[in-house]
């Protein structure tokens, strides 16, 4: 395969990047014009290709042959263009763009120190604003009682789990810190080298992400450091927000992670970075753009997602009271339903997670995170090369609930864990 050059440009038509190698110079036409030349002429043939053959465009590739060479393109759902030439023998090479996306622009690109990914200001550190409530603010009791936790779970049969992501409650550790460890037991921080936090917006409606702008993450046994190069690429792409101080620090389904993080890193002399990432309420469509751009990291064994989740709160406290007699007690209907969004969670199966919450309302306040760690593994497929896919598998491992409602003016909350691991 003869390359002649390779382009790519933002969504907006900008060029973040342009490399040459086998090429005829334009000495009457200057680069820019050449870039505007190109990305105006990539706009008329895909639509000229999705007029005549709507299904040619499929998985944002297109190509087009001439007698002397040929055009291949690719477009991710973020808007980010990438057209290679080449001579005209060369057939399909979606694995390579799939891999120029996952690969080369992320480290070449965002990961260059002069671009400007790095554009968030970070300063301060975010207190640890539930401590003393919500869990435990002696530093020392706080490591005495997730030790026993991690200890209780540790003797449990699916101790050999390894995670790549796990699925984790963020009550107050009263009720769910024992659940939890479940899920914490089954990572191994050792080729670890940054965590990925999901969790659900509680207190201020959001329709996109949202990265934090604090250099730190405060938890009474020390300060976890957030990952400025990796926030600032994801900042880069136009598609996340920033969360205010205040925003920042009322949301406790990011913070309540944060004890344990800090308490398995240990191992690892506490070196990693944080990327935590407060989750709106996001539609199919966005879902497919975040999912896509997430899943290179995901399939990063030196990542680890963290999805911060409770699943159903039953009780007129949170204007949700079904119940069908035939299941048994209350507390077991709620059980039942539980499982049967968590099997479809183990499927991986996005659609079906969905059809599930639309039928029975469940009230599981990390639908968002759940369904864009489902995404991610989802767009994975379409976004990195098959050589370096990997085969994800969904276990939970623990489930409770905060009481068992027997009365229809009780309430409760269930707590579940799960394991992402890697088949074979």
């Amino acid at each position: 395969m003869v390359v002649y050059n390779l382009y790519i440009f933002s969504r907006t038509g900008q060029c973040l990047f342009y490399r040459e190698w086998l090429r005829r110079q334009q000495t009457n036409m200057t680069q820019d014009e050449e870039f505007k030349l190109m990305n105006g002429f990539i706009y008329s043939v895909k639509s000229f290709v999705q007029r005549l053959s709507p299904t040619d465009f499929k998985d944002g590739f297109l190509s087009y042959k001439t007698n002397c060479y040929k055009l291949h393109y690719y477009e991710t759902l973020t808007g980010l263009k990438f057209i290679l030439n080449t001579d005209s023998n060369v057939g399909n090479i979606r694995d390579i763009l799939h891999q120029l996306y996952s690969t080369i622009y992320v480290n070449y690109i965002l990961k260059n120190p002069r671009s400007s990914a790095s554009d968030i200001s970070m300063s301060s550190i975010r207190e640890a604003s539930h401590a003393g409530s919500w869990y435990e603010s002696d530093g020392n009791c706080l490591d005495q009682q997730l030790s026993a936790w991690l200890t209780e779970a540790n003797g449990s049969t699916n101790s050999r789990l390894k995670a790549r992501a796990i699925i984790a409650p963020h009550a107050g550790y009263t009720y769910s810190g024992p659940t939890a460890a479940y899920a914490y037991k089954s990572i191994d921080p050792t080729d670890i080298d940054r965590v990925f936090l999901l969790g659900p917006s509680h207190h201020y409606s959001l329709n996109t992400c949202a990265l934090t702008t604090h250099a730190f993450y405060e938890t009474p046994l020390y300060n976890i450091k957030i990952d400025a190069q990796i926030s600032g690429e994801l900042h880069k792409t136009g598609l996340f927000s920033l969360m205010n101080k205040q925003q920042d620090s009322d949301e406790h389904s990011l913070e309540m992670h944060l004890p344990y993080i800090a308490k398995v890193f240990e191992k690892k002399g506490k070196d990693f970075q944080l990327i935590p990432i407060l989750v709106g309420s996001l539609d199919s469509s966005k879902l497919e753009k975040y999912g896509q751009l997430l899943a290179p990291y995901l399939c990063d064994p030196r990542n680890l997602f963290v999805i911060s989740s409770d699943f159903c709160h039953w009780g007129r406290r949170f204007s949700y009271t079904p119940h069908n007699p035939e299941d048994g007690e209350i507390w077991q209907y709620i059980e039942k339903l539980d499982h049967k969004g968590m099997e479809l969670i183990e499927k991986l199966s996005l659609p079906d997670f969905h059809s599930y919450l639309r039928s029975t309302d469940n009230t599981i306040c990390g639908r968002y995170p759940i369904s864009l760690l489902l995404a991610a593994i989802e767009q994975s497929k379409k976004v990195v090369p098959s050589s370096q896919l990997p085969k994800f598998s969904m276990q939970f491992v623990k489930y409770a609930q905060s009481s068992r409602v027997k009365k229809s003016n009780d309430s409760s909350v269930s707590y579940a864990s799960a394991v992402l691991t890697l088949v074979g």
